[in-house]
């Protein structure tokens, strides 16, 4: 379920990440567009300008112009260049850290998965010595009542034996001298 769960907010996360990225790329690329037809325009207008004024010094300040905003566009072109390069290396280096921090997870989710079947092994087999044991004890405490009734009948034996095999001598009380003076 957890691995399902990673899988998916991994896409999850590649796809929002591409999906800025292309994003990015194609602002880029509407505006780079805008330009070029912007430039294209300008250039055609100008064009048409000076075919129509014919004047050498309007022509001259037109290919100043032109050479100024071609210039600024390849100036824009570039930094829209690094941008975009910028973005994939970002990208790249998110892309990478990622992928260091997803293994590290996984690494620590199956050593973490290890020491919880070691884990369950260890309980395993303490529950069955725990049964041994219990089970031992059963039949330690059955012997030692078998054991305890035996004794009982033993001592009632011998104190019945004991009983019988002693005769009841009935010996005369003798009389302290003192009390019984004697005749001499």
């Amino acid at each position: 379920m957890k691995r399902r769960f990673e899988s998916a907010k991994y896409d999850f996360f590649m796809e929002r990440d591409r999906f800025s990225c292309k994003s990015q790329l194609e602002d880029v690329q509407n505006e780079l567009d805008y330009l070029r037809a912007w430039f294209d325009f300008f250039i055609l207008s100008t064009h048409k300008e000076t075919s129509d004024s014919g004047g050498d010094a309007d022509c001259k300040l037109l290919e100043d112009k032109l050479k100024k905003l071609k210039l600024e566009f390849e100036k824009l072109a570039f930094k829209k260049g690094c941008e975009v390069s910028t973005l994939l290396q970002e990208y790249g280096f998110a892309w990478s850290e990622f992928k260091c921090i997803e293994s590290r997870f996984t690494d620590k989710l199956m050593r973490r998965d290890e020491e919880i079947k070691q884990a369950n092994k260890n309980i395993l087999s303490l529950v069955t010595i725990q049964e041994q044991l219990e089970s031992s004890n059963h039949e330690k405490d059955k012997i030692i009542s078998g054991l305890m009734a035996k004794v009982a009948e033993l001592e009632d034996k011998v104190s019945k034996n004991y009983k019988e095999e002693r005769p009841v001598v009935k010996t005369p009380l003798r009389r302290s001298p003192r009390l019984n003076p004697r005749k001499q």
